[in-house]
Formats: C-alpha cells, sequence, structure tokens
C-alpha cells in the first residue's frame, strides 16, 4: 500500500455501504478501475470494507469512509462534499441505504410509516438533489436507486415499505426524464428477497410490533412472514446478482431504466401484470392472510 499517485478516474458515492449489497458494490466497482466514498452510520465495518479495497487496489486513495446517516441532511450533505474534495468529481451515485419495515396497516404506528419513507424514499430523493447540480455541470452521471420487486407489488404486511418503494420508482422515473437533456442516466434496481441482514432487523421490528400488539388480529400470519424472512436469510438472492445489476448501470454505455433479477423475483413481476382478483388470491396464499378462529365464530359467514 501506500501509493498515493494512483489513477482512478471514475469515482462513486455508495450509501448504506458498510455490508452486504453496499460493501460488494464498492469492493465490485474497484476492481473497474473506481474510486469510492463509503456512507452508512457504522463506522468501524466502513474502515473494515475501505481497508480491504485499499489493500486490493494498493492504493490509499482508492476508498473514503464517511460515518453518517443518510436521513440526516448534514450527513447527506457532508458524504457529497467529502467525495468532492477527496476525488475531484463525481460520477455515480448508489442508493442503497434502506429497511424493509414488516406490520400491517393496523399494527404500524404512524411515526414508523414516516420512518420507512424517510430511509427508503427521502433519503435516496435529497441525495439525487445534492448529485443533480454536480451531475448537470459535468454532463454525465449515473444515479442508481435500489428498490425492490414491492416496488411494483404489494405483500401484506409490507405495505409501508413497499408504498416507500413504489415511491422511490415515481421519483426516479421522473427524475430519468427530467435529467435525460444532460445526458445524466437514472437506473432501478428491483432484486427479490436478498440474504442480507436486512431482515435481522426486520425481525426485531416485527417482534417489537407484535409486542406492542399483542391483540392484533394479524398476529397469526406473522408466525408465516417471520419464517419467511429466516427463509430469505439463509436461501434469498445472493448479493453478487445485486451487485452485478448496479456495476452494469454505472458502466454500460446504454444502462436499462430496469434491472429485475431475472429467476428470482420474474415471477413477481408476472403476478403483478395478472387481473388484480388473480393476483390478490395468489398473494393471499404466499403470506397466508386468514382470519383467526374467534373472528369467525363472532362474523359467521351470512
Amino acid at each position: 500500500m501506500g501509493n498515493s499517485s494512483c489513477e482512478i478516474p471514475r469515482t462513486a458515492l455508495i450509501t448504506g455501504a458498510s455490508a452486504g449489497i453496499g460493501a460488494d458494490t464498492a469492493v465490485a466497482l474497484t476492481k473497474l478501475g473506481f474510486r469510492v466514498c463509503l456512507m452508512a452510520r457504522r463506522q468501524d465495518r466502513l474502515e473494515r470494507v475501505a481497508n480491504s479495497i485499499r489493500s486490493s487496489a494498493r492504493c490509499d486513495e482508492a476508498a473514503i469512509v464517511f460515518p453518517g446517516d443518510v436521513t440526516v441532511e448534514a450527513d447527506r450533505q457532508g458524504a457529497v462534499e467529502a467525495a468532492m474534495r477527496a476525488f475531484g468529481r463525481l460520477d455515480v451515485l448508489v442508493n442503497n441505504a434502506g429497511t424493509a419495515l414488516p406490520g400491517t396497516l393496523e399494527d404500524l404506528s404512524m411515526d414508523e410509516t414516516r420512518a420507512q419513507f424517510e430511509i427508503n424514499t427521502f433519503a435516496p430523493m435529497a441525495m439525487m438533489r445534492l448529485v443533480g447540480p454536480i451531475f448537470r455541470k459535468q454532463g454525465l452521471g449515473r444515479i442508481i436507486n435500489v428498490s425492490s420487486i414491492s416496488g411494483i407489488m404489494a405483500l401484506a404486511g409490507l405495505g409501508a415499505y413497499a408504498a416507500s418503494k413504489y415511491a422511490l420508482e415515481a421519483f426516479s422515473d421522473a427524475a430519468r426524464r427530467e435529467y435525460a437533456p444532460w445526458g445524466i442516466k437514472v437506473s432501478i434496481i428491483q432484486p427479490g428477497g436478498i440474504s442480507t441482514e436486512i431482515w435481522d432487523k426486520a425481525k426485531a421490528d416485527l417482534t417489537t410490533i407484535r409486542n406492542r400488539n399483542a391483540e392484533s388480529p394479524f398476529d397469526g400470519f406473522y408466525d408465516c412472514q417471520l419464517q419467511q424472512m429466516d427463509d430469505l436469510m439463509y436461501g434469498g438472492m445472493p448479493t453478487k446478482i445485486v451487485t452485478d445489476a448496479i456495476v452494469h448501470a454505472a458502466t454500460a454505455r446504454k444502462p436499462k431504466a430496469r434491472y429485475c433479477m431475472p429467476g428470482y423475483c420474474l415471477h413477481r413481476k408476472i403476478v403483478s401484470h395478472l387481473p388484480t382478483a388473480w393476483e390478490d388470491w395468489i398473494v393471499q396464499r404466499y403470506v397466508r392472510v386468514q382470519k383467526p378462529e374467534d373472528d369467525k365464530a363472532e362474523n359467521p359467514k351470512p
């Protein structure tokens, strides 16, 4: 290491870069000659990722870190400024930070729902607003927003998460058209269930929500949801598939507007185009939504 004269022309700012998709994307991009600014809240984990990149690239400037919360305006501004100070330019923004909040409409508080939108929708939108003027001045730039297949089809018990991703997709579509005259490309990544630690937090959040709503009529299918989270943690989509899509969006001459992971979520995209009654039937059986027995007794069918 210790090589401070290396030249890596392209640069990327990646949020949620301390683990999972964000960290893997940073590694993949630096292998292609990018310099990266890594943003996340956990500085110790950011430093580990950055040190690994610097060692592999044999270049001290291959990676810088910016510990910060993407939902805080000062931190967002600070991350962009740090990248510009270090690199002198910014070519790619990867909006990867996000969470998956479980819970039904009745069981979630409004504060919890607003917080979901803050990290999944408003933070990426704010980051786009910060890099937009830089990209316009340069006459080029790539914005890559990590959405979800839930951004086109909402499952029961994941309404707030799906709504935040639906909104992110709408902002992304609008931004793609607004920035087109400047040659700025905006791409949406639509993974299915990924094997990452996002489900650890989702499980903890669901436990909190269940404890607070002990008499919830929806409690029965939360057991199914917890099992599905375990299945995703250990048998979901490998992060490499998502990382490869992000790298293509960052480097291809003509990146796609949307990257739907084949074989993992294409079936859900197809289901979303079925008649609504068919889609509802399939989704309800997937998440096993049904009345509790006492509800059935109190409300017999006519």
